[in-house]
């Protein structure tokens, strides 16, 4: 009489993802793939160099993998979600990127930051949208931009990739990251990317490479674990411009209304259209002056070493880097970020004839904004520091939508994701409406000519005056003054 054998229990542990390889993609199903969730952006070219510097990833055996305490019992999340199957089928991009956010995951747990770091997918308020981001709620910027493409294509010699991948790490740039890092993914293939800086990306990437086997710098995992010190941060407050380094000439971002591009109020959500003359650059003619540098192309079996080593990058330079103080009273700025008008944004230089003017509101036929500093997010939108072309300023809350679910309805039709974005931007609207309701009830319309909603980027925006924040040691000093 035969027996039944006994089902095997296979090891879903951290250990064996890092040791073995992530499970392998299906190659016979590339055909199915649909992309018809995929959308023009306006990213333009950029000139991709592979870098002199190759990675000697460490071998299980040359070198153990520090994984945090607690972490060598934990689950992968990519093995879970797979139940150990030899091989991964998927139908669309979208299903590859899910699979890349789950190794992120597997990578922040062997670091012991699960929970205090999150993985986003299409996370921000600009047309340019990363796949996936790595954030912190407690400092500003994005740790990592990771962006995915489907197998089966030419994606690391790409400059129209490459285009994409530079404006996700300009973007972080611009936020006060100093040495932003990227992943480009088709999930069995990848690369860390980061942009043409005189080395000091380079730099950050060996010296994280020989200490893959260490644990990460206690004094560099404070600034995400513990609550931000409010004396720190009041003596960065709005007391002049930082001091961050500038990128060099050949990273900084090329304004495009200086090279042909402008505004044109008929551009789909998002898109900045070309200006009369302006030849759409072909895959084979990059802008040299956009250069973004890749490191070799790494496989499956070292896939989480890679991902664990640019979320290393990452956190350095978050937590080395300082975000951009707010300009004082009729004080200039000097450096890169976005303007945007009802239906588009590009990035620029800020013009070096602006001066900051709080006292001053932006009148209500300004049409574009430059949004110098990212002030804060929630829920429900994220809030910029905005002034026009003459300083008035403001404080430009966005409304936004999930850009993800309305990328991802593939099966529907064009009709009907049109529809429910358009469904999407009335409760926006609405909620937009309410706010400034709010200010005028609380304020007993004293800010009445001082709030407005409007669009800008496609998105629902209220706009609002700034005021220097009260720090938590002073509230009790303003209130009491009040009360008397």
């Amino acid at each position: 009489m035969q027996t039944a054998s006994k089902r095997v229990k296979k090891d879903k542990s951290l250990p064996r993802i890092f040791s073995e390889a992530i499970p392998e993609l299906s190659k016979g199903n590339v055909a199915l793939q649909s992309t018809a969730h995929v959308e023009d952006i306006g990213h333009e070219n950029a000139a991709v160099f592979v870098s002199k510097l190759s990675l000697s990833l460490p071998d299980d055996e040359d070198q153990d993998l520090y994984f945090a305490p607690g972490a060598e019992e934990e689950q992968s999340f990519v093995l879970m979600e797979l139940g150990n199957l030899g091989r991964i089928t998927y139908q669309n991009e979208t299903k590859v990127q899910n699979l890349v956010a789950l190794c992120l995951r597997d990578a922040l747990q062997y670091l012991g930051l699960w929970g205090e770091l999150g993985v986003e997918t299409e996370w921000s308020v600009f047309a340019y949208r990363p796949d996936i981001v790595v954030v912190s709620h407690c400092v500003h910027g994005f740790v990592l931009v990771v962006e995915v493409k489907k197998p089966g294509r030419q994606v690391f010699e790409s400059h129209e990739v490459g285009g994409q991948v530079y404006d996700y790490l300009v973007g972080n740039l611009a936020t006060g990251i100093s040495c932003p890092f990227a992943v480009l993914s088709s999930y069995d293939e990848m690369c860390i990317a980061y942009l043409d800086d005189n080395g000091k990306s380079r730099k950050i990437l060996e010296r994280n490479v020989n200490n893959l086997g260490l644990p990460v710098d206690q004094d560099i995992l404070n600034k995400f674990i513990v609550p931000i010190d409010e004396d720190k941060d009041k003596g960065n407050s709005n007391n002049g411009l930082s001091t961050r380094d500038e990128p060099t000439a050949a990273s900084s971002p090329q304004s495009r209304l200086n090279r042909g591009f402008h505004f044109d109020d008929n551009a789909g959500d998002g898109k900045v259209e070309k200006g009369d003359g302006e030849e759409d650059d072909d895959d084979d003619d990059p802008d040299d002056e956009r250069r973004i540098h890749y490191t070799q192309t790494f496989g499956r079996e070292d896939a989480m070493k890679v991902l664990t080593l640019a979320i290393r990058c990452g956190l350095e330079c978050v937590a080395k880097s300082e975000p951009r103080d707010v300009p004082p009273h009729g004080a200039t700025a000097e450096g890169s970020c976005p303007v945007v008008n009802a239906s588009g944004i590009c990035w620029t230089n800020i013009p070096k004839t602006i001066t900051f003017k709080y006292d001053q509101f932006p009148g209500a036929q300004t049409e574009k904004y430059y949004l110098w500093r990212d002030l804060g997010r929630g829920k429900k939108g994220r809030v910029f520091l905005g002034v026009n072309s003459t300083g008035k300023t403001c404080a430009a809350k966005f409304f936004l939508i999930d850009h993800g679910i309305h990328r991802r309805k593939e099966e529907m039709t064009q009709e009907v994701r049109d529809a429910w974005k358009a469904t999407q931007l009335i409760a926006t609207k609405a909620e937009a409406d309410k706010e400034e309701a709010y200010w005028g009830r609380v304020y007993d319309g004293a800010f009445k000519s001082q709030t407005r909603v409007v669009q800008l980027n496609g998105l629902w925006c209220l706009l609002m005056p700034y005021f220097d924040p009260i720090w938590d040691s002073e509230r009790e000093d303003y209130l009491a003054q009040i009360e008397q």
